[in-house]
């Protein structure tokens, strides 16, 4: 009679952990992400899977040769993209799903280990051509950029103008573009294709500011998957135009 009922007691035990969500067992209903394809630059990779039925989103992991897995990401996409990594190494991913339930998160076992090595790096070829003109109360400043690199050159929305002389001259800028009919708006990015180049402008922030051939502009953008700054003066406009004459 002990027997049955011990029987009894253990067979209650196991059916209330699948009910109630014992996370070993629950787990095993949950498919870890498969099917993975891969992309990679010098400073970036990207890792896309297959949806996973049912779930609600999905854990990345990553690791380098000489580090352990880091989560990095928590997301509902089947996509990610890493940034600002080092240029022509591998790069270690695991993926987990995850569901929510009753105020409960439950886990899938680990996906299989995708390596990707990203490309060997090459430095942007980015020239600048400024105005000299005198402006005591500038609220915009314009900037020519030519992108003589092998890839795309993507210009961050912010940046900095900088005045070597008075640093309460000092302001951030927010990157601007105007429509056919003059109206403004405030773009994300800006792309510059290889050996093409273009006027990008900026809105000074906070009040009009002092502009001169002292003035520096700090702008940021994406190359290769890593963000680089660069300055921008007077003294640079002559590689500006002597670069297209260099054999």
């Amino acid at each position: 009679m002990k027997k049955s009922v011990t029987f009894a007691l253990i067979f209650l035990l196991f059916i209330s952990t699948l009910s109630f969500g014992g996370n070993s067992a629950y787990a095993k209903s949950i498919k870890s992400p498969s099917k993975f394809t891969t992309s990679s630059r010098a400073y970036s990779t990207t890792l896309k899977w297959n949806k996973v039925t049912g779930v609600s989103g999905y854990v990345v992991y990553h690791r380098t040769a000489n580090s352990k897995y880091k989560k990095i990401k928590t997301t509902t996409a089947t996509s990610y993209i890493h940034y600002n990594l080092k240029a022509n190494a591998k790069h270690y991913y695991r993926v987990k799903s995850y569901e929510k339930k009753k105020g409960k998160t439950t886990y899938s076992k680990y996906s299989k280990t995708v390596i990707i090595k990203t490309k060997v790096a090459t430095k942007p070829k980015v020239y600048t051509f400024m105005t000299d003109k005198k402006d005591d109360s500038a609220a915009i400043v314009v900037l020519a950029i030519k992108n003589k690199s092998n890839k795309s050159i993507y210009i961050q929305k912010y940046g900095d103008l900088i005045d070597n002389d008075y640093a309460d001259y000092d302001r951030s800028l927010t990157l601007v573009k105007f429509t056919s009919n003059d109206r403004l708006y405030y773009p994300k990015s800006i792309t510059i294709k290889p050996n093409s180049e273009t006027y990008i402008a900026y809105v000074v922030n906070g009040s009009p500011t002092w502009y001169d051939e002292n003035t520096m502009i700090r702008f940021y953008f994406y190359y290769e998957g890593q963000l680089w700054h660069q300055y921008a003066t007077i003294d640079d406009n002559y590689n500006y135009i002597e670069v297209d004459f260099k054999p």
